[in-house]
């Protein structure tokens, strides 16, 4: 900014003066709610407590008999450096601990596989209760609490359950075995030397923090938690249409982009702390190995000055010693992820709890038995109505005439108890609806929607939604709306429904509600989303019309409608407008008012419409592949870092197997170690272990140093990216649920993190693989190429039991039966036909299903995650048998088995390091498919050009309505306006201004700004040219600079002066209407567009520029447009249209 715009004169203080925080009303901050271990298991059962324990015993058992094979472990080292001069001896006895190997590995499966198949029921046991806890408080939530939700509801049910689940348990079982397996190592290593064994735990808090760090700097985060952006990035997702109707999004996106580095330094942070977490682990192993083995070498030489004293050990002790902390360091590494897991599964229970126990609920207490019918509305107030009142007695049928929007709808839902009213009284006979059960009022009142609910059910099902009805009374009521012939058409009332046109499933909604037989039936303006096709004879509208004269005969009923001729079948019609309610005694006294004339004109229009179908554009299908290539392409200048981790890759990969080489080479050493050892020998072996350490410190730093580097760039460009696309692409994409608040924010978290992850890290982990197993080959075929065939044989298996335990993790969460929850998108209708018991039961029986379905899934995971076992053990086994079958001189010599014993067993380690850096792949696919499909947009709306324009604005047939909504904002719609004239838009909504803005593109018709179409002129500058002004209140600005000078581009000077002319200095009178208009004044003066469109109440006058005025009354001059539902009644010019007998206007001009 120019430094004369920094500094600010004292008189104009007031330009960076913030608003009150009281003015911007923020939100409550969320209570945190105490969580504990015992909430996780708080449904459970005396069985599941059995099953538990019984778990844990198994697991105790499996982790001591894992100690027993690695003391039968250190009995095959023993015996190798015991007699390996005496060859029968050996072979004996080799033979014997091999079959012993085998043997223990094959009991280790068995009680793994059992310890975790009680795991799994365990887990899903108590999962299966957390869910009907859950779906049942869901379901007895009120419909204005689900209306909240934005699909979190369905994102709970697949990811906290399931983290629930895998907490209660897998994961504290591994918490058990490793913690049992740690200690008995280190146990069993204390009584065999006691003073080794201390020094030798002076490692414990090491691996313990190395541990601590992996975790806490994990790339994979695969515990689900719902992370927050940081709140001034989350702005933009709050306000990103404000910010695009003030077209300051080149100014937003920078200062977005300097945060997100900011934020973004963190993942790079994060990427370097993992690397140097699985550094500090090795280095713990490896330092430590290297420490013990000098000091057990001086142990072994009977050095008297070490402080020791005479204590001697012996060589096989020592091995067992060197053994079993290397392989508990190891174990160690279980403890951290599942330790996390079950935070997760906590934080997950908490969530889920609160849901479940958090009274939501608006029932009264009042039971009722039965009702007569009489309705009484006395003094309601709530949303659009304002102080109404009218009285319906027993038997009578009234019909509620009014616009759409006007608050018709809200009518049944006050009587149905789906809200409460801000003030008066509802009443049915002599009950206050307030006080009053809402189930039981939703026995006898029926509300038939104008959007008709249809379930993913047979005809039957749809009908009775679980009512016990005879075939007999079902087959008479659909014979009277005429839906029995199209269902026996299709297959009878068993078969499946088909998707069909609105008008069937009016019908069915119809039949749905009169099988209930209700005592007051409310029938909510079903022709206003019906269109006027050809019925038979008629037409749709006629025959709703015919089928509810016949329905509301003798039934206290309310008709609530925008359609004059529908309203003649009642016996009294009221006319809602403007929140108040008025009585006509008949509709040719109702038609003398200016808004039921209206509504008459717009439905002799409508009937001349036959077809409102939209023409809906088809996404763009993006492949895996292609969404991979075009993050490749979106960047290239994280690459050297790429280059950089893959020579910290290769350099970490060959240090496994070297670490292997030098770990048999030590074990050697301590086995043929006699008093004349070389002393000098043991310092060079020595010096070995500490260049090693340092060597895989650096390499596993630099490796995850380069890929946290390359993943923050990238993650950052993704970032920068979707902000651009969030600002510029068409905001009808918002409208769909993916777009929402909670998924843009997942998209800027997680996703992006998992894209900008994704080709690093796999580049990484091939490197260091590839690398790991280069130099376990070489150094195993170098030794003995038979054994080294039979021994990595197993690392094929590891591959391919890692990937089909990822793919089966994946598949029980992706193919998660939230399919069949999907109803709750039909809350409303449940809750308004009073179902929910019947669909709670009926959503648990198909989980139930799908949960058996899913089952041979799991078990199929553990018997693999158990055979990892099995095959890690009994490696050993195989190779003792092999060594006795082959210990002849020239075949196997001793030092060569170990080297390729040690060799296969850090290279399976390099696995453990990949598994730890690897993303989760499918998961980083979506992501990056999302990510593209999210700027796709933006990069078409690039390519377009700037181009001049005055003013002139025509629309041709202009047909629009806004996503997910059956009402009209345009039908038809035909005007010419010339530049720098007046267009008065009257009783219309916010659709000009959208389309022209183009948040919404209309699906039919031409728009032409200066006899060019709409769609060719860039978004960015359209909001240039054309201003939308209004008085509602923009409460995330900072203070009136930023108000009138969003984009940054006006000087000081001329805000000052807009300020004073138009008196707008207090920020604090941001509530006031005044206010806004002044504020609506000056941004035309700073902004001087081609076009201005504005609410009336902003009294906007003429100027050097095409206004559009929408309102009820105009300004007096030029154009007038007048609509009703979407469709024009009359237009003219103004002076004209008062002149004009009858004109509509004229009476509008004159009421108001």
């Amino acid at each position: 900014m120019p430094d004369r715009l920094t500094r600010l004169p004292t008189m104009y203080k007031f330009l960076d003066k913030s608003v009150e925080t009281s003015l911007l009303l923020p939100k409550e901050p969320p209570k945190k709610s105490s969580r504990s271990f015992i909430t996780l298991y708080q449904y459970s059962s005396l069985t599941d407590y059995m099953l538990l324990s019984f778990s844990l015993v198994l697991t105790v058992l499996f982790s001591a008999i894992s100690v027993k094979l690695i003391v039968r472990i250190g009995d095959f080292i023993e015996i190798a450096g015991t007699y390996r001069f005496n060859l029968s001896k050996y072979y004996n006895e080799q033979h014997d601990t091999g079959e012993n190997l085998l043997l223990l590995g094959f009991l280790i499966y068995s009680l793994c596989w059992l310890a975790l198949f009680l795991s799994v029921v365990l887990g899903n046991n108590i999962a299966s209760k957390w869910r009907e806890a859950y779906i049942a408080a869901v379901m007895q939530k009120p419909v204005s609490w689900h209306e909240k939700q934005e699909n979190v509801l369905i994102d709970t049910i697949e990811k906290d359950l399931m983290l629930i689940q895998t907490a209660c348990g897998e994961k504290i079982l591994l918490i058990v075995s490793a913690l049992t397996f740690y200690l008995a190592c280190w146990i069993h290593s204390f009584t065999m030397h006691y003073g080794l064994t201390l020094v030798a735990c002076i490692m414990i808090p090491f691996q313990l923090l190395a541990a601590f760090l992996l975790e806490k700097a994990s790339v994979r985060n695969p515990t689900g938690d719902h992370r927050e952006l940081d709140p001034e990035i989350a702005e933009i997702v709050e306000n990103n249409i404000r910010y695009r109707e003030e077209n300051a999004q080149e100014s937003v996106i920078e200062k977005y982009i300097q945060k997100i580095n900011g934020y973004c330094t963190k993942t790079t942070a994060k990427g370097t702390l993992h690397g140097f977490g699985w550094a500090m682990f090795f280095v713990v192993l490896y330092s430590f190995s290297a420490g013990l083995f000098y000091m057990i070498s001086q142990i072994l030489l009977q050095r008297p000055e070490w402080w020791l004293g005479d204590y001697l050990i012996t060589s096989e002790e020592a091995v067992m010693i060197f053994i079993a902390t290397a392989m508990s360091n190891f174990y160690l590494g279980w403890i951290m992820p599942s330790i996390s897991h079950i935070n997760a599964g906590m934080n997950a229970a908490v969530r889920v709890d609160y849901i479940v126990k958090k009274n939501e609920d608006i029932n009264g207490y009042k039971r009722l038995a039965s009702v007569k019918g009489k309705v009484d509305f006395i003094n309601v107030t709530f949303k659009n109505l304002k102080n109404i009142s009218f009285r319906i007695a027993i038997g009578e049928n009234i019909s509620i005439l009014g616009a759409s929007g006007t608050g018709k709808s809200i009518i049944g839902d006050l009587l149905t108890g789906i809200y409460c009213c801000d003030s008066g009284k509802i009443m049915v006979d002599e009950f206050d609806v307030s006080e009053a059960n809402s189930s039981d009022l939703r026995e006898f009142i029926v509300v038939v929607p104008q959007n008709p609910e249809i379930f993913d059910e047979n005809f039957r099902e749809n009908l009775t939604l679980g009512r016990n009805a005879a075939q007999d009374e079902i087959e008479s009521v659909t014979k009277m709306v005429g839906v029995h012939k199209f269902i026996m058409k299709n297959g009878g009332y068993n078969a499946p429904m088909p998707e069909t046109n609105l008008f069937i499933k009016h019908q069915i909604s119809l039949a749905r509600a009169l099988i209930v037989k209700p005592k007051i039936l409310i029938i909510d303006d079903l022709l206003s989303t019906l269109p006027n096709q050809p019925f038979d004879n008629t037409s749709y509208h006629i025959e709703i019309s015919r089928i509810l004269s016949k329905i509301i005969q003798n039934q206290t009923s309310i008709l609530l409608t925008s359609s004059p001729s529908l309203s003649n079948i009642s016996q009294k019609i009221f006319v809602l407008q403007n929140g108040s309610l008025q009585d006509y005694s008949s509709i040719d006294e109702a038609l003398k008012t200016p808004i039921v004339k209206s509504l008459k004109s717009s439905e002799k229009s409508l009937s001349k419409i036959q077809n409102f179908n939209e023409t809906k554009e088809t996404p763009k299908n993006i492949t895996s592949s292609q969404a991979l290539w075009s993050i490749i392409k979106m960047e290239a200048h994280f690459w050297p870092w790429l280059i950089i981790a893959g020579a910290g890759g290769i350099v970490a990969g060959i240090t496994f197997p070297i670490f292997g080489y030098f770990f048999a080479d030590n074990i050697a050493t301590l086995l043929y170690l006699h008093g004349s050892f070389d002393k000098d020998q043991i310092k060079e072996d020595m010096i070995d272990r500490i260049i090693e350490t340092i060597l895989i410190l650096i390499a596993l730093t630099v490796l995850c140093f380069g890929l946290g580097r390359a993943a923050g760039l990238h993650t950052r460009k993704l970032r920068e990216q979707i902000i651009r696309s969030l600002l510029t692409c068409p905001t009808t994409r918002l409208e769909n649920i993916e777009y929402k608040k909670n998924k843009i924010q997942e998209l800027l978290c997680e996703d992006c993190e998992n894209a900008g992850n994704f080709i690093g890290a796999i580049f990484g982990i091939i490197i260091l693989v590839f690398a790991a197993i280069g130099g376990s080959l070489h150094y195993s075929f170098d030794a003995d190429k038979t054994l080294a065939y039979i021994v990595l044989s197993i690392v094929p298996f590891i591959i391919l039991s890692s990937l089909i335990t990822e793919m089966i993790i994946i598949s029980t969460i992706f193919l998660c039966p939230s399919i069949e929850f999907k109803h709750i998108d039909n809350i409303r209708a449940i809750h308004q036909y009073n179902k929910q018991y019947y669909y709670q039961e009926k959503y648990l029986r198909k989980y139930r299903e799908a949960e058996n379905n899913m089952n041979y899934l799991l078990y199929i995971n553990i018997t693999v995650i158990s055979c990892k076992f099995l095959v890690m053990f009994c490696f050993w086994g195989i190779i003792a048998l092999y060594s006795a079958s082959n210990i002849k001189d020239g075949d196997l010599a001793l030092d060569d088995m170990f080297i390729i014993c040690f060799c296969v067993m850090f290279c399976y380690w390099s696995f453990l390091v990949a598994n730890a850096l690897m993303p989760d792949v499918v998961s980083c696919l979506q992501s990056t498919k999302r990510i593209i499909n999210f700027i796709y947009e933006a990069e078409n709306e690039g390519k377009k050009e700037s181009q001049n324009i005055t003013g002139q604005v025509v629309f041709k047939n202009v047909c629009f309505r806004y996503p997910k909504s059956y009402h009209f904002s345009l039908l038809n719609i035909n005007f010419s306006l010339q530049g720098k004239n007046v267009l008065n838009l009257l009783n219309n909504d916010n659709a000009i201004a959208d389309i022209l803005l183009r948040h919404y593109t209309n699906f039919s018709g031409e728009i032409l700004l200066d006899n060019k179409p709409l769609e060719t002129y860039k978004i960015s500058y359209l909001r240039n040219c054309i201003l939308y002004v209004n008085t509602k209140p923009i409460i995330f600005v900072s203070g009136i600079y930023d108000l009138l000078n969003p984009t940054g581009k006006y000087f000081r000077k001329d805000i000052e002066k807009v300020v004073e002319k138009y008196n707008i200095h207090d920020i604090n009178d941001i509530t006031k209407s005044e206010y806004w208009k002044g504020v609506a004044k000056a941004k035309i003066e700073l902004k001087k567009p081609k076009i201005v469109i504005a609410e009336e109440n902003c009294d906007i006058e003429t100027g050097d520029y095409t206004l559009i005025i929408l309102g009820q009354k105009g300004l007096n001059q030029g154009h007038v447009v007048i609509t009703c539902q979407g469709v024009c009644v009359e237009q003219g010019n103004h002076e004209e249209l008062l002149k004009s007998s009858g004109s509509l206007y004229k009476n509008l001009y004159q009421a108001n």
